[in-house]
């Protein structure tokens, strides 16, 4: 699903600053992936070295082949690397995804939020996506909270296995997000 429109690599938001994920971003994904009070939803949890470098390489690629991809997440005021946000194509929907992960130093401040937010007006005002979707372990609580509560994404599928875990599909039409935008 190659962009056809030029989408912008550095974008902002009002405590955020979201860049094209790069392989120079490799150390500072490492210690994010390896934080286990960040990774316990996202995928199987921790990763080794090796397994983020494969995971970033795919980040790149997606950037390559479709135009867009998940972005490195910077706070404004410190600079600081504080994880990754955005929208990408997925082998297990037909459907553009988001996701996101942030530092637990920044949890509670509703970073979350505010990435997700750039995240899915990226993906429906930059890419013109109809519709976009979002995977999240039935566990996490706070997530589905922003996914349903804060973004209006409606619960799809309840529940649902993904290899050894359990999931709900949240998805949220073009239509329906610029009519709550």
């Amino acid at each position: 699903m190659k962009s056809l429109i030029k989408v912008p690599e550095i974008i902002e938001s009002d405590r955020l600053i979201y860049r094209r994920i790069s392989l120079a971003d490799y150390k500072d994904l490492c210690c994010l992936y390896a934080n286990p009070k960040v990774m316990p939803f996202i995928g199987k949890g921790v990763r080794t070295p090796e397994e983020t470098w494969e995971i970033l390489t795919s980040y790149v690629k997606d950037w390559e082949e479709n135009g867009f991809g998940p972005w490195a997440v910077f706070h404004k005021q410190t600079g600081d690397f504080i994880g990754r946000s955005g929208v990408y194509s997925s082998p297990r929907s037909p459907y553009v995804q988001i996701g996101y992960v942030l530092s637990d130093r920044y949890w509670g401040k509703g970073l979350g939020t505010e990435a997700a937010k750039a995240s899915l007006n990226f993906g429906f005002n930059e890419i013109r996506c109809n519709k976009i979707v979002a995977f999240v372990r039935l566990e996490n609580i706070a997530s589905r909270k922003i996914l349903g509560d804060k973004l209006k994404m409606n619960c799809e599928t309840e529940k649902f296995s993904y290899g050894p875990r359990m999931f709900a599909r949240y998805g949220l039409s073009r239509s329906e997000y610029l009519a709550h935008n």
